[in-house]
């Protein structure tokens, strides 16, 4: 009888030591990953603080809170958590790790009012996280919430269950998730509604180096569809957005996606998109980017903002500015029986004569800088009945039943289709851009000196002979801009 009973004492002696272990490893790997992420800088615009970490023998009991460093109406997210260590693990069914651990999002906003209403709508939490950690500290997951239902005074809303599945390590600030948010049903008191399908999505982050990610997502909305009071309906199909980040070269290519396939409305529009890529950012460039702007996180005051990102500017753009440093946009539809798109590229060519940045002089030499050109296309019967239509032959051309325009800004020199726009006209137009840009705002201190070559170049009218024939040609560049 002893025997048997010494084996099972020895068992629950050996579990409870083992049941400890993990708990204090867990502990110090759950800690890893907090100060992993602290080291992400703060434009993320949050912060993360561990209010508790009370380890047992079998448990943990974990707070955590997360505030925002900008005023909004979120106040607060409070974290609340429990873990059960191993090495058995029986939360999300059977299995052997360092511990499963289920949390409880609860929200504070400054707004009292709106607290009432948000714990009216939600209870008492945001859904429960549950996730596992395992011996070598990776780890899986889901967030899970309910079907959402409220009424009142004619006007409803709802959406059906939405979840989210993760996993990573604990010794890693990469990692994946997959995403899907309910079904979306609103309506208002005056008839109107709109009904948003099930929207789904992945994402998954490859962290470089402390403040660098490599950033990869997937969003799907198969359908929108609605209708105002007066019973007017739209639609919209097939949404989608993506983003894609690569190392090339050990700098960073970016390419964002916002595809449309059909929009029913006033006028039906299908095959829209509309893309833009910015390629070889240098990793120390992205770094000093979102180390500056954590510098932002919680200014409030409009000048001392301004000046933050002003000194961000001065010290990320030596680091941006690099050879092969290039960007696109580009955008198009089918609508109204035609298909319109553009294309829009613009490269950076490093000074000339190994100058740096900061021994340019004047506007001039730093519009050396740029090598851009731009193609448009749109159908003829579109533009017929426009002032673009007596353009042709000058800064349009007609192609089997299209119009294009075709432009060029290479060693500061702009040309518009066949015709070459004296720099005293888009000259002109970049001093009045920039007088409406700064309209009303007095200029700081030192700024005058910052800008005192490109208003010397616009209030000498820039070059001379600005007789009746250069109005001529400034008439005919304003039309080619409307």
């Amino acid at each position: 009888m002893k025997k048997p009973l010494f084996a099972t004492l020895g068992v629950a002696i050996a579990y409870t030591g083992a049941a400890w272990y993990t708990g204090y490893v867990g502990e110090q790997k759950f800690r890893e990953q907090l100060e992993l992420t602290k080291q992400q800088p703060a434009s993320v615009g949050m912060q993360l603080d561990l209010v508790k970490y009370e380890r047992g023998i079998f448990t943990s009991q974990v707070e955590l809170v997360i505030k925002p460093l900008s005023e909004l109406p979120l106040e607060l997210v409070r974290l609340t958590s429990r873990a059960q260590h191993g090495p058995v693990l029986f939360g999300d069914g059977l299995g052997f790790g360092l511990y499963d651990m289920t949390s409880r999002f609860q929200l504070q906003l400054r707004d009292e009012q709106m607290n009432k209403d948000l714990q009216a709508a939600l209870g008492d939490k945001l859904g429960d996280i549950h996730s596992r950690v395992y011996f070598d500290a990776s780890y899986d997951g889901s967030w899970g919430l309910d079907a959402l239902a409220k009424e009142e005074d004619g006007t409803s809303l709802s959406m059906q269950p939405s979840q989210v599945n993760f996993s990573g390590r604990l010794d890693s600030l990469s990692g994946e998730a997959q995403i899907k948010i309910g079904a979306i049903n609103a309506k208002l008191a005056d008839g109107s509604h709109i009904d948003v399908a099930e929207i789904s999505g992945s994402v998954q982050v490859e962290n470089l180096e402390p403040g660098v990610n490599l950033t990869n997502m997937t969003l799907t909305m198969p359908e929108v569809k609605g209708a105002n009071g007066q019973g007017v309906a739209f639609s919209l199909e097939g949404l989608s957005l993506a983003q894609l980040q690569t190392l090339n070269n050990n700098k960073i290519d970016t390419q964002v996606k916002l595809d449309m396939v059909k929009l029913v409305g006033p006028v039906v529009v299908e095959k829209a998109y509309y893309h833009i890529s910015f390629n070889q950012v240098d990793k120390a460039a992205l770094k000093a980017i979102n180390e500056s702007m954590s510098r932002a996180a919680g200014v409030t005051d409009p000048e001392a903002l301004q000046m933050v990102y002003l000194q961000v500017f001065t010290e990320a753009l030596p680091l941006l500015l690099q050879e092969g440093l290039s960007a696109q946009l580009s955008l198009g539809a089918e609508f109204m029986g035609g298909k319109s798109e553009a294309v829009w590229n613009t490269r950076y060519v490093p000074p000339a004569d190994g100058k740096t940045l900061t021994q340019l002089q004047g506007l001039e030499e730093y519009l050396q800088l740029v090598d851009s050109d731009l193609s448009v296309k749109a159908p003829a019967g579109l533009l017929q009945a426009t002032p673009a239509s007596t353009m042709v032959g000058t800064y349009l051309q007609e192609d089997n039943g299209n119009y294009l325009l075709k432009a060029s800004f290479k060693a500061g020199e702009l040309v518009i289709g066949n015709t070459t726009v004296p720099p005293e006209q888009w000259m002109t137009a970049l001093a009045g851009m920039s007088a409406m840009a700064q309209a009303g705002q007095a200029p700081a201190a030192g700024e005058a000196d910052a800008y005192s070559d490109t208003d010397a170049y616009a209030d000498a009218n820039a070059y001379e002979g600005a007789d009746a024939e250069a109005e001529a040609t400034e008439a005919d560049a304003e039309a080619a801009t409307e």
